[in-house]
């Protein structure tokens, strides 16, 4: 008689070696480095934002000291106008010179 049941080879499976660090450390170690990591996204964020309020502010400064500029340059030009310096030299009764008389320099250099 003929045994006809079929042999099954036995798989064999390898252990997986021990380790000091376990999965629960392992994992918590992974979740720690996420939550650093979120927090560091959040403050370069922040700073970002913070960055981005400060030159806007400086871009308004800078947009109103050059209408304040414009203005200042606009006064001054009319301040140095020739028309607003006679009529100011009539306020003050100033007198045209009727005759300059030049000096010379190399007259008075020492020889």
């Amino acid at each position: 008689m003929f045994n006809l049941a079929a042999v099954i080879p036995q798989i064999t499976t390898k252990q997986k070696p021990k380790t000091n660090i376990s999965v629960l450390y392992l994992n918590s170690a992974i979740l720690v480095f996420i939550v650093v990591l979120g927090l560091a996204y959040l403050i370069q964020l922040n700073a970002l934002s913070t960055k981005g309020y400060e030159i806007r502010q400086q871009q308004e400064a800078i947009s109103g000291l050059s209408t304040e500029y414009k203005h200042l340059e606009m006064q001054v030009s009319n301040m140095q106008s020739i028309n607003r310096i006679k009529q100011e030299a009539a306020k003050l009764n100033f007198v045209p010179t009727s005759g300059v008389t030049y000096i010379n320099v190399s007259d008075f250099v020492l020889k």
